[in-house]
């Protein structure tokens, strides 16, 4: 993982693969403090919002600015 393998949500957001929904992506998470946490999520083009294990994003207090696609290991 590189950081030049982050993209802006600004620029472009995951390809729709499962109906509305991205595959799974990582995604940079800034909350209203400052702080950023990095999760595992999705992107539904119905909601227009992403998804992850803990629910919707609020967008009142959280911002998604970058994804990247997640990067499986080789099988051996």
């Amino acid at each position: 993982m590189k950081a030049e393998d982050w993209k802006k949500v600004t620029d472009s957001l995951p390809e729709a693969k499962y109906g509305p929904a991205s595959s799974d992506v990582l995604i940079h998470i800034v909350n209203e403090d400052g702080d950023y946490v990095i999760r595992v999520g999705i992107y539904d083009y119905h909601q227009d919002s992403w998804l992850t294990s803990r629910g919707w994003i609020d967008e009142s207090y959280e911002t998604v600015t970058h994804w990247m696609p997640l990067v499986l290991p080789e099988k051996e």
